[in-house]
């Protein structure tokens, strides 16, 4: 497992997400009411790019088909997605955003 800082809690908008590529790996990190979200950023459905979509009250909604997923649960809220996102584990220690890569 290696541990990556993504960037500052300053970096990171309430309410936002942001696209970090780390090892190779796509990661959407959200910011909502002040707690951080680490998930897979592709639709499980097609494969977009979620962080290309939008958030509305903790959902994020595809760009290309509009599916929905719940940021804080990671479950489907809206299909065509049949597949929750995978969660990637990330904690704050000292105002940074870090993420552990398995």
């Amino acid at each position: 497992m290696v541990i990556v800082r993504l960037c500052s809690e300053s970096d990171l908008v309430d309410n936002s997400v942001r696209r970090f590529v780390v090892e190779g790996k796509e990661i959407l990190v959200g910011k909502l009411a002040g707690k951080y979200y680490a998930l897979d950023e592709r639709c499980t459905h097609r494969g977009s790019p979620l962080s290309e979509g939008s958030l509305e009250d903790g959902v994020i909604t595809c760009p290309w088909h509009y599916g929905q997923f719940d940021l804080a649960t990671r479950e489907v809220r809206c299909p065509p997605p049949a597949a929750p996102l995978k969660t990637q584990e990330l904690r704050v220690e000292e105002a940074d955003i870090l993420i552990s890569i398995v």
